[in-house]
């Protein structure tokens, strides 16, 4: 990821910071048996497709925060590498704590909420659906 992130990006601290955010997840996982757990997490935490759509809202919303804040567009590019990785690593840190609980048995009504979930990612990545 940084050798792909430097073309962009350059040799900056952003990029070193946003790459352990990026790795620190991972490290976690090797003592992630020694946090506790916290069941009922297991049913709020998205998942899927679900946690896939969340997270493009959530993108989407945390670039035009960024955005209004940062006028220069290379400082945008530097400084947004770092502040986009935010949500996904809050969300990743949630999910060391959901060990174990009881999940959402699946019916009709969550079958039909995942294809309407589905149908508004794709429109989403169509640009059928805009994000404001």
């Amino acid at each position: 990821m940084v050798f792909v992130a430097v073309a962009w990006l350059g040799w900056v601290w952003e990029l070193y910071v946003g790459a352990a955010l990026f790795v620190a997840p991972q490290l976690v996982k090797y003592v992630q048996d020694r946090f506790p757990n916290v069941p009922w997490l297991v049913r709020a935490l998205p998942g899927g497709i679900v946690k896939t759509v969340m997270m493009m809202f959530v993108g989407t919303w945390f670039a035009k925060l960024v955005a209004t804040r940062i006028a220069n567009p290379a400082t945008f590019v530097t400084e947004g590498f770092v502040v986009l990785s935010i949500p996904g690593l809050v969300l990743g840190t949630l999910s060391y704590f959901a060990l174990d609980g009881r999940k959402w048995e699946l019916n009709w009504a969550l079958r039909i909420g995942g294809i309407v979930v589905l149908a508004l990612g794709v429109a989403i990545v169509q640009k059928v659906v805009a994000i404001s």
